[in-house]
């Protein structure tokens, strides 16, 4: 017996989940792992940094809590862009942060504004991507909408199937366009925060989760009327 389209198609179908299973593993594990570790200088590293009250040497544990509640951010090392550390004077390890209102002339070098550019320009291609997808898989499928509603049940099923197909190849999509626009955002706020100050308010987190939420329920339900349809048209 020869291989039907119902095989080709659920090879395509194994294919797709195969994708996405990767896909949301890798996610996982980049969600999970740790930021760049910081390079360890020596205790008299910028000290002109100190004096002139730009930045402040602050013990690693309370580190995050001064950059989250008191707008502080990481010195970034001239060579690797990690943060600084030392060994301080009473043994704690501490980081080296720049103080809220420092100017770019305390920073080193133009570096950090060019790739400040850089991330907002990728963050404006993947959110142009992102809405011409939509365009594409919503074209799509209307078209498969069209010819589902005027075919036969054999023909039902094998469409149901390719529906499916393409609403998990385009949620994989948007999935990871997601949590790389979210990453972009995030970095770039840090840039900028130490320079010009939080001038990103008008991206907020919950607003555009929202957007991103909405956009995964949409896939979800279309994924799960070709679900229903094609068990629904499977032969008994």
């Amino acid at each position: 017996m020869g291989m039907g389209p119902e095989w080709l198609l659920g090879g395509l179908l194994g294919m797709v989940l195969t994708l996405v299973i990767v896909g949301a593993l890798a996610g996982v594990r980049r969600a999970r792992s740790q930021a760049p570790a910081a390079v360890t200088v020596p205790a008299d590293f910028l000290t002109h940094r100190i004096a002139d009250g730009s930045c402040e040497w602050v013990p690693r544990h309370l580190a995050d809590s001064r950059r989250m509640h008191d707008a502080y951010g990481f010195y970034p090392h001239p060579v690797s862009g990690t943060p600084c550390q030392r060994i301080g004077p009473q043994g704690v390890m501490e980081v080296l942060m720049i103080r809220p209102g420092t100017t770019a002339a305390h920073l080193p070098g133009p570096s950090g504004e060019t790739v400040f550019q850089e991330l907002m320009a990728h963050a404006r291609t993947g959110s142009a991507l992102r809405f011409t997808m939509l365009t594409v898989y919503l074209t799509a499928t209307a078209a498969l909408l069209t010819g589902f509603g005027s075919s036969e049940a054999e023909a039902r099923r094998l469409i149901a199937a390719g529906g499916l197909a393409l609403t998990a190849v385009f949620l994989t999509l948007e999935v990871v366009l997601s949590f790389n626009l979210a990453a972009l955002n995030e970095t770039a706020r840090r840039l900028a925060r130490p320079r010009h100050g939080d001038i990103m308010t008008h991206r907020r987190a919950l607003p555009l989760w929202t957007v991103r939420i909405v956009l995964v329920m949409l896939f979800v339900a279309i994924a799960g009327f070709w679900a229903q349809a094609l068990i629904h048209y499977m032969p008994a």
